[in-house]
């Protein structure tokens, strides 16, 4: 890393370059998109909302003085703390295009996914859409709400009878992947479904998810995605709703006359800094460094934001802003980190790996999780059956709000682990001890 620092110190024209397009949304969707809100600038002013305030008016309310002196003092710590770390003003910023993820309250109303592929028709069943009553007593469904009725959803299944068009799998929470109806209709089966963003998550993409705000003590919420995803993927804190960078962007279907192919979300300034930084010409059609693909330029982002010193040197300002990002000082350490972040996001969504035999489940049971425990090594499911050979450090793994290994089991509380459920889970614990391994790697490489 001190090789980054030395030679961003040298490369003052990189300071407001940032990694992905902010506009690229507002153009697409005709300012359909919520803008991430800005909380404080240069000029003194906050902007709340859609709405802007000098700091001389901010008494007009007591609530929100409290809420601006709170940013106040959260700003002034950051910028003594920035005496330590001068060199986080020199790293392109990653600046969100689109909207938070509000795909749907899934947690909520059981009837909206399912856990199993083989039951995912099974979810907009005629039996849902038969009758308000019916629904509601056959699969317990609580009071409507402002944010979801079953009769708007039972319409909207009416409004899209093709079942195999619209089950679709999303990721509900890492490493948990289920299915759903998706219509991308407002007010509908979801209440809030984020069409604008989810379309292009439709279509082979990659994205990084990223929390704004942190509460935690540890900075650890980023993953990567390729379906569409739940706006708790990472965390269910009210604070720490995801927001999404997704690597392309795909035209809006509906619109007449625009391009069919997807486009490349990275600002151009950006892959112009990229491009000096690791002496390569620029490609047509995306300007590209020369050699260099997008997916591999995101799996260097992911490496970066994985790296364990990163994110405690960092903490102060990751806890309050979306991540700056140091460019490679050389084309061999960006292959190098490229590779590591590569090897993390396959294994973080269990794509082209080899799941090694480990982690025997064993014991004589009905295999239906009950109180989940860990003892000396083993993942205890319920009293009599268990998991084998489970360091402590791979329980303990957090991502985001998550300990992985005891979420996704507690999450499936009450039901019986089918044998594609322990290759699941077995391959979840292998999962992390390679996070963990990389992770160290990635930090012998910038350290």
């Amino acid at each position: 890393m001190s090789h980054i620092l030395s030679s961003f110190l040298h490369r003052q024209n990189t300071i407001a370059s940032i990694l992905f397009n902010t506009n690229r949304v507002s153009d697409t969707a005709k300012n359909l998109a919520i803008k991430p809100q800005k909380v404080y600038n240069a000029k003194n002013r906050f902007l709340y909302g859609h709405h802007q305030f000098d700091e001389a008016n901010c008494k007009a309310t007591m609530d929100f003085q409290t809420h601006c002196n709170g940013y106040l003092q959260n700003i002034h710590r950051t910028h003594t703390d920035a005496e330590a770390t001068p060199e986080l003003s020199l790293f392109p910023h990653l600046q969100t295009f689109l909207e938070k993820l509000f795909v749907a309250h899934f947690d909520r109303d059981t009837i909206r996914l399912t856990q199993e592929p083989r039951g995912r028709n099974q979810i907009g069943r005629p039996d849902f859409i038969v009758s308000v009553n019916a629904a509601r007593q056959r699969y317990r469904l609580p009071r409507d709400s402002q944010d979801w009725q079953i009769h708007s959803a039972q319409a909207d299944i009416r409004n899209h009878p093709n079942i195999e068009q619209h089950i679709t799998p999303m990721h509900y929470r890492p490493y948990d992947r289920r299915w759903t109806y998706y219509t991308g209709q407002a007010s509908g089966f979801h209440s809030r479904p984020g069409a604008e963003v989810m379309r292009h998550m439709r279509k082979e993409n990659l994205a990084l998810c990223v929390c704004r705000i942190v509460k935690s003590p540890m900075w650890q919420n980023v993953l990567i995605t390729d379906k569409i995803t739940d706006k708790s993927y990472i965390s269910n804190r009210t604070s720490e709703s995801t927001y999404m960078f997704s690597l392309y962007l795909y035209p809006n279907p509906e619109e007449l006359g625009v391009s069919t192919e997807p486009s490349l979300n990275f600002q151009p300034a950006f892959l112009t800094a990229l491009s000096e930084a690791l002496a390569l010409a620029q490609i047509e059609p995306f300007n590209l460094p020369e050699g260099i693909s997008p997916e591999e330029i995101l799996a260097y982002i992911y490496a970066i934001l994985y790296s364990p010193t990163y994110r405690q040197r960092y903490y102060d300002f990751l806890k309050y802003d979306f991540p700056r990002i140091p460019l490679p000082p050389d084309i061999a350490q960006f292959r190098t980190l490229t590779a590591l972040g590569q090897r993390l996001m396959d294994w973080h969504l269990l794509r082209e790996v080899q799941i090694p035999v480990m982690h025997r489940f064993e014991g004589e049971g009905d295999g239906v999780v009950g109180k989940v425990r860990y003892a000396e090594g083993q993942v205890w499911i319920n009293p009599t059956q268990y998991f084998t050979d489970v360091p402590i450090e791979v329980w303990e793994y957090e991502i985001g709000a998550y300990q992985i290994c005891e979420k996704w089991l507690r999450d499936r509380k009450g039901k019986v682990l089918r044998h594609e459920d322990v290759r699941q889970y077995r391959a979840i614990l292998v999962a992390i001890a390679e996070t963990i391994e990389i992770m160290a790697e990635i930090d012998q490489v910038l350290w």
